[in-house]
């Protein structure tokens, strides 16, 4: 062997990971908004059909008033 090289050796330079701080919080706090809005949009159409329903109810006489059946009072 005479030491004859036969290999090639590429380098590349690659630069130094950096943590985006402001980026990952900026995203954080705009997923949690569209959580929000998709949650108080969900709460606001349930919350119009059981309001809706109670109302139709109420007009055709079919609506009884809740109450709590506590049974006969204790002597």
């Amino acid at each position: 062997m005479s030491g004859i090289v036969t290999e090639t050796i590429t380098w590349v330079k690659v630069e130094k990971p950096v943590f985006d701080l402001a980026g990952v919080l900026i995203n954080s706090l705009g997923l949690a908004a569209v959580f929000a809005a998709v949650a108080c949009l969900c709460g606001g159409v349930l919350g119009g059909i059981f309001i809706v329903r109670t109302l139709r109810r109420r007009r055709l006489g079919e609506d009884t008033p809740l109450a709590l059946d506590l049974g006969t009072p204790a002597p």
